[in-house]
């Protein structure tokens, strides 16, 4: 929390690893906490019946599927970003569950984290072995904040956030 202080006056991005259903969706709004906290999630997640209310009311922003829908994305995140809000961004994209490694992720994850200019935090869930339990225990680890390169196109400037990530994450 002492780190994310330091986004406390302005909206951040927090990226982290994917590797538990449940607890990933309250890792980074703990984190943030008083501030809330918005999660951007694959549009399907909405369409599960009795559960679309809820997740809108939590937070979640679905990603675009076509132009227009993409336009409003991006404003609703801006939005957010300018309300001084955090918006949590899964480049992994999938869960596997209990994964010890980070898998490689796309730089098309980071190009609204470019586009935006905002700084972005890396969460990295990890997993120690407990004593007297069976299932291991989670810690996650807080890194930044890293800006994305000005003098850079957006591109360049997402490849680079993307490597920043990846081995903040593998660190």
């Amino acid at each position: 929390r002492k780190l994310l202080r330091k986004a406390k006056k302005d909206g951040c991005f927090l990226v982290s690893n994917h590797t538990q259903v449940q607890s990933d969706s309250y890792i980074g709004p703990l984190a943030t906490y008083p501030k809330k906290c918005f999660i951007i999630s694959n549009p399907d997640v909405l369409c599960i019946r009795g559960l679309r209310l809820g997740m809108q009311a939590y937070g979640v922003i679905p990603l675009g599927t076509n132009l227009e829908e993409k336009k409003r994305f991006l404003q609703c995140v801006e939005t957010r970003l300018s309300q001084r809000k955090s918006v949590i961004v899964y480049p992994e994209a999938h869960v596997w569950p209990y994964y010890t490694k980070i898998r490689p992720f796309d730089y098309q994850a980071f190009w609204y984290l470019s586009r935006l200019k905002k700084p972005m935090f890396v969460l990295t869930n990890c997993y120690q072995k407990r004593r007297f339990f069976k299932k291991p225990r989670i810690v996650t680890y807080a890194d930044g904040p890293f800006y994305p390169r000005a003098d850079l196109s957006e591109i360049a400037a997402a490849e680079e956030l993307r490597d920043i990530a990846y081995k903040t994450m593998c660190d």
